[in-house]
């Protein structure tokens, strides 16, 4: 499958200051998501990997903080609690998630 953005992504507002547009396969989902605000924390059953594609963020990750510029990628681990804080705006990442269908999980 092929998908020409952002015609062919689904544009959805994800959570407050997250809005996402994503496609999926079977078993994994992208999503480019422009952040506005800080990201509450949250913990899943699946990994994550993800890049910023642009602007300045701290994640936290476990005990792990970090300062990200654009380029930067890190990992999520299954069930590991994560938040992030938008440094300097516009602020884009790149989600990767090995879960398929329409809804981005929590």
């Amino acid at each position: 499958m092929i998908w020409k953005y952002p015609q062919d992504f689904k544009k959805v507002q994800y959570k407050s200051g997250e809005m996402a547009e994503y496609v999926w396969g079977g078993g994994i989902l992208m999503a480019r998501i422009e952040v506005s605000s800080d990201v509450k924390g949250s913990v899943h059953d699946y990994e994550q990997i993800s890049l910023l594609l642009e602007g300045e963020f701290e994640i936290t990750i476990g005990r792990e903080k970090r300062k990200l510029q654009k380029g930067d990628a890190f990992y999520v681990p299954a069930g590991v609690r994560h938040s992030g804080r938008v440094v300097s705006s516009p602020c884009t990442i790149l989600d990767c998630w090995p879960c398929g269908g329409p809804d981005i999980p929590d």
